[in-house]
């Protein structure tokens, strides 16, 4: 199957405008905040889009992790990453 798109065009989005290694990582590039993106277009088991969902948290551990946040909102943020109240 032919690849789809411009994929210079998509690194030059990924790593100016689109800031988006400010949070990704892609292999060797970028912050550790959020996802690492480096496999996004590796082909995929069906399982793994159609697969069961995961079980829902408890209700009591959604209103812990909601309270932590408002109490305390960098108390979930990597450390190291100068995204914290400590930098």
């Amino acid at each position: 199957m032919a690849a789809l798109g411009d994929a210079s065009r998509g690194q030059a989005i990924l790593e100016g405008k689109g800031q988006c290694l400010n949070c990704h990582r892609v292999g060797e590039n970028g912050s550790r905040v959020g996802p690492d993106l480096t496999a996004i277009g590796a082909p995929r088991p069906a399982a793994v889009f159609f697969g069961p969902p995961p079980p829902a948290p408890a209700p009591a551990a959604i209103v812990q992790q909601l309270q932590r946040a408002l109490l305390d909102p960098n108390s979930e943020v990597a450390p190291a990453t100068g995204h914290t109240a400590q930098y």
